[in-house]
């Protein structure tokens, strides 16, 4: 297309499609991601049948470092 082509209507659902397809892709990827941490916190939580609240800063911590 050049730049004094007036926009068309398939010119424009082609850009629209194409911004469609990055963002499916964006959220497929992200919550690719947060399916992993998710399962990687279940494990850890299968792992730790310890009641909570219990085990103070030191348990927090070992939470967090599962994530990292």
């Amino acid at each position: 297309m050049q730049r004094n082509d007036p926009v068309t209507v398939e010119y424009f659902t082609n850009i629209l499609r194409m911004i469609s397809m990055i963002h499916e892709k964006f959220l497929a990827e992200r919550k690719s991601s947060m399916d992993l941490h998710l399962d990687r916190l279940g494990e850890y939580l299968d792992e730790s049948p310890e009641e909570p609240g219990q085990g103070g800063f030191d348990n927090e911590r070992k939470v967090y470092q599962v994530f990292i």
